[in-house]
């Protein structure tokens, strides 16, 4: 299991500092009507920092595409993982057991704390 990708902290604080992202969690994200505040997951944060540089792309599509995939559009990440982390990540408790969904509760709980340490949620 050593050469499972996994989601840090860090990384999170770094998408979201990189992007000018607020936090959220329970949705991929929006943009405010005046759009002087955009949100993001944390997942959303970390797609729009790895593709923000390419021509064309906006957080819209960005949007779109966590909403299309669940969020599996992040990179290449086990699919019990990111529902672990996901779930995680939004304060959410489900009964499964698999040693992939229980490490990505605890990578997305150590980045909800992160960023709420950080005092970076709306």
């Amino acid at each position: 299991m050593s050469n499972i990708n996994r989601i840090t902290a860090d990384k999170v604080s770094e998408a979201y500092k990189k992007t000018g992202l607020t936090p959220v969690n329970s949705e991929w994200g929006f943009i405010s009507d005046n759009e002087e505040i955009n949100c993001g997951c944390a997942l959303t944060a970390i797609a729009y920092s790895n593709k923000m540089t390419e021509p064309g792309i906006t957080l819209v599509d960005i949007l779109n595409v966590m909403e299309e995939t669940n969020g599996h559009a992040v990179g290449d990440y086990d699919e019990n993982y990111l529902n672990g982390f996901i779930d995680a990540y939004d304060g959410l408790k489900r009964s499964n057991t698999h040693e992939l969904y229980i490490l990505g509760v605890e990578d997305g709980t150590a980045a909800f704390n992160k960023m709420k340490e950080e005092g970076a949620f709306a």
